[in-house]
C-alpha cells in the first residue's frame, strides 16, 4: 500500500498540465530568426504614408510573422487546422514564411502583401492614416444591397435584383380614361364594431391607359385595372374586388359568416409584394408592347421561346398572332412568361426591363408601402357575399370573378399587418409558431379581425405615431 507521501505525489502528477516539448530543429530556426526580426522591427515607415505607414522592415520582409509561426510550430501548433478541406483554416503567417524561405522574393511583391495586411489592420482597428481618415470601415463592410440603396439602385420593385437605374428615373405616361369616385379619407373609428376581411392584392394602378414606358410608345396602350383602386373604378357597379373564382368563393363564404347577426363587414386592400403584379395581364401586355418596338435578334427570340415552351408547351412564341390572347387567358403561362423574361441573359439581349415595367403599371401611392400594409382603399361588403354576375360590370382581364361591395374610403396612413390584424398574431404566438412564416400564413389564410375596442386603440395609437405612413 502506497504511503501518504507517495499518494500525494501521484495525485499531484495527475493534475499537472505539462507543456509540449519544443522541436529542437524548428526551435533553432525560430531562435535564429528572433534577433534578426527584432533588429529589423526597429526601422519603421512614417505613419503618414498611405498603405505602408507604420510598417517595419520586419513586417515588409515577413520576418516577424515567419519567426512567430516557426516558434509556434516548434511547440506542435500546426499552420493548417481543420478536419477536412472544407473546414481547414490556414495560418496567414504561412505567407510570411514562404517569403522568407524563398530568400529572394521580389521587393515589390513583399511590399504589396505587407501593405494589404496593414490596410486590413488599420481599417479593423481604426488606426493609421487610412483607418482614421481615408477609409470608412462602415463603408468597407457595407453589403452590396446597402450600396445599391445609397445609389438609388435598390428598391423592392426590382424583386431583389439591382435596378438598371434609380426608381426616380423610371418614367411612364398614363392617360386617365375611367371615371373613379373621389378618394375619401376615413378613420378606423368608422370600422368600429364591424368585422375586417383582408383583400390581399397587388399594387397595380387603375383607371388609366398606359401609353408610354420611358420613351417607348406602346402601339396598343395597356388598360390599367388595379389593384387597390379597382373598387373605385367599379363603384357604379357595386363591385369591390376581383379574384379567381376559387379565391372569390372562399372570401364570399367568409363574408357571409362574419355578417351573421347584422354585423358590417369591411374589406381593406392589403399590399402584396412589389412583384405581385407580374401575374396580371397588364404586365404581360406591357412587356409585349415594348418587345414590338425593340431590336432583339431572331436568335435571342428563339432562345426565349424555347425556354418558355420547355415549361409551358402551349406557348406558341413571341411572334405568333395568338400569343397575346393566350397570355390573357392563361395565368400559369403569364407567370412563366414574365419569370423567363426576368433572366439576365434576356435583358442583356435587349428584352424589356421588368422593374421599369412594374413601376409603369404600379399605383404611385403604394410604391413605398411596406409588405401587407393595409387600408389604402376599403370597401363595405355585401353581407350576402354576393358574386357579381351583371354583365354591365366591366370585366377584369386578370381575374374572372368579382365580389359585391362599395368603396367607403381609405386611411390616411396604412397600418402594418401586426397592428391591423392583431388576433392573427396573438393566436400564432400562443401556438408557438415562428414569425418567419407569418407572411405566407397571412396571405394564404386571409384571417379576419373583429374591430373591437382593443383593435381600435391599437390602430389609433399607431396612427398617432405614424401620421404619414403610406
Amino acid at each position: 500500500m502506497p504511503s501518504a507521501k507517495e499518494l500525494a505525489k501521484a495525485l499531484a502528477y495527475r493534475g499537472e498540465i505539462r507543456n509540449t516539448p519544443q522541436n529542437s530543429f524548428l526551435g533553432g530556426v525560430a531562435n535564429f530568426l528572433a534577433p534578426v526580426s527584432e533588429f529589423a522591427d526597429q526601422y519603421k515607415i512614417s505613419d503618414r504614408i498611405p498603405f505602408l505607414g507604420g510598417l517595419s522592415a520586419a513586417d515588409l520582409t515577413g520576418l516577424k510573422g515567419a519567426q512567430s509561426l516557426v516558434n509556434d510550430m516548434s511547440y506542435g501548433k500546426p499552420p493548417i487546422r481543420g478536419a477536412s478541406l472544407q473546414t481547414a483554416k490556414v495560418d496567414p503567417r504561412v505567407l510570411d514564411l514562404a517569403g522568407v524561405t524563398g530568400a529572394m522574393m521580389p521587393v515589390g511583391k513583399a511590399l504589396g502583401k505587407a501593405a494589404l495586411r496593414n490596410v486590413a489592420e488599420q481599417v479593423q482597428n481604426k488606426t493609421g492614416v487610412l483607418g482614421r481618415n481615408v477609409i470608412d470601415p462602415r463603408m468597407s463592410i457595407r453589403s452590396s444591397k446597402d450600396q445599391n440603396i445609397a445609389e438609388g439602385l435598390y428598391h423592392p420593385i426590382g424583386g431583389g435584383i439591382k435596378l438598371v437605374k434609380p426608381l426616380s428615373e423610371m418614367t411612364s405616361t398614363r392617360v386617365p380614361n375611367t371615371p373613379m369616385v373621389a378618394r375619401r379619407e376615413i378613420s378606423p373609428e368608422d370600422l368600429y364594431g364591424g368585422y375586417i376581411v383582408p383583400a390581399v392584392g397587388d399594387r397595380t394602378a387603375a383607371g388609366s391607359l398606359l401609353t408610354h414606358i420611358g420613351d417607348t410608345k406602346l402601339a396598343n396602350p395597356v388598360q390599367l385595372e388595379g389593384g387597390a383602386d379597382f373598387m373605385r373604378t367599379h363603384a357604379p357597379y357595386g363591385s369591390a374586388w376581383a379574384a379567381d373564382k376559387g379565391a372569390a368563393s372562399s372570401l364570399a363564404s367568409q363574408i357571409r359568416d362574419a355578417a351573421q347577426g347584422g354585423r358590417d363587414v369591411y374589406m381593406p386592400h392589403v399590399s402584396m409584394g412589389h412583384t405581385s403584379g407580374d401575374f396580371s395581364t397588364m404586365m404581360a401586355n406591357s412587356l409585349l408592347e415594348q418587345i414590338a418596338n425593340s431590336k432583339i435578334t431572331k436568335k435571342a427570340v428563339n432562345e426565349f421561346d424555347r425556354n418558355v415552351k420547355a415549361v409551358r408547351p402551349e406557348f406558341k412564341g413571341l411572334a405568333h398572332p395568338e400569343t397575346r390572347d393566350m397570355l390573357n387567358d392563361n395565368g400559369a403561362l403569364r407567370h412563366a412568361f414574365v419569370a423567363e423574361m426576368g433572366l439576365k441573359q434576356h435583358s442583356n439581349a435587349g428584352f424589356p426591363d421588368l422593374a421599369t415595367t412594374r413601376a409603369a403599371i404600379s399605383e404611385p401611392g403604394l410604391m413605398d408601402a411596406p409588405l401587407h400594409s393595409s387600408g389604402f382603399t376599403i370597401a363595405k361588403m355585401n353581407p350576402a357575399g354576393s358574386i357579381i354576375t351583371d354583365p354591365a360590370s366591366p370585366a377584369h382581364t386578370s381575374y374572372n370573378t368579382q365580389l359585391a361591395g362599395n368603396y367607403v374610403g381609405g386611411f390616411a396612413a396604412q397600418p402594418p399587418r401586426s397592428v391591423m390584424y392583431p388576433s392573427f398574431y396573438n393566436e400564432r404566438r400562443a401556438a408557438g409558431k415562428h414569425e418567419a412564416s407569418d407572411p405566407r400564413s397571412f396571405q394564404l389564410g386571409h384571417p379576419g379581425q373583429v374591430a373591437n375596442q382593443e383593435w381600435l386603440d391599437g390602430v389609433m395609437g399607431w396612427m398617432e405615431k405614424n401620421p404619414k405612413a403610406r
